[in-house]
């Protein structure tokens, strides 16, 4: 598929709209796109994705959004303007996102959630050695069983560089972390409070998967 002339604006949009009291308002976003636009784009069944760009807002843009539930809209038409030998048709996708004022009182080098926000914004603006940064600093920071989702971003990533022996330590602190985190639900869930459930423990499957590869943990790393 090729871009038309004038590149993928011309083809692609994104709407945002805020749910409140059952109504969805369109509201304004602004976006800020990064990163070059390949062109032309070939999708397999293998490869059935291709990213074209990034849209972004700042930390100091982010601050300012109200909360509330987010529906983000994305649609790409190339019905009307793609290139003659292009595929021609039309095709969506929507993302539910829910902003809420911080409450857990963690500091924000200290929270799991806050650190893979940034470090998707520090990626998609080329700072890719900050975003690495930003998540090796939190690890030995953050509380038990708050940043499961951390330990394995980093694991995925030293998978990815080929260091499986990292990459089995960091998934396998995941599946720990996220142990921990379940018998917290656990307790509040009998203590009356609402609180997800999951039936089974994230991560344990990569940490068992890596583990089988590179064999087990030196007993001085294991919990």
């Amino acid at each position: 598929m090729e871009a038309p002339e004038g590149g993928w604006d011309r083809l692609l949009t994104v709407e945002v709209f805020l749910r409140k009291n059952r109504v969805s308002s369109l509201v304004h976003w602004p976006l800020h796109k990064v990163g070059s636009s390949p062109s032309p784009v070939k999708l397999t069944a293998a490869a059935p994705y291709a990213l074209l760009y990034s849209l972004v807002l700042s930390a100091e843009e982010t601050a300012q959004l109200a909360s509330g539930m987010y529906f983000i809209i994305a649609k790409l038409d190339a019905t009307p303007g793609a290139a003659d030998k292009s595929w021609k048709g039309v095709q969506g996708s929507d993302h539910v996102l829910r902003l809420t004022e911080k409450s857990d009182g963690l500091p924000a080098n200290q929270d799991c959630g806050f650190v893979l926000n940034s470090y998707d914004y520090l990626y998609a603006m080329g700072r890719n050695k900050e975003a690495l940064r930003i998540i090796d600093d939190v690890l030995p920071k953050a509380p038990v069983g708050t940043a499961a989702g951390c330990f394995a971003k980093r694991a995925a990533l030293a998978e990815e560089e080929g260091d499986l022996t990292l990459a089995r330590d960091l998934f396998c602190k995941a599946a720990d972390d996220s142990f921990v985190a379940i018998i917290t639900l656990e307790k509040a869930r009998k203590d009356g409070e609402q609180a997800p459930f999951y039936s089974s423990f994230p991560f344990s499957e990569d940490c068992s998967r890596l583990t089988e590869v590179v064999g087990p943990q030196p007993k001085d790393k294991r919990p």
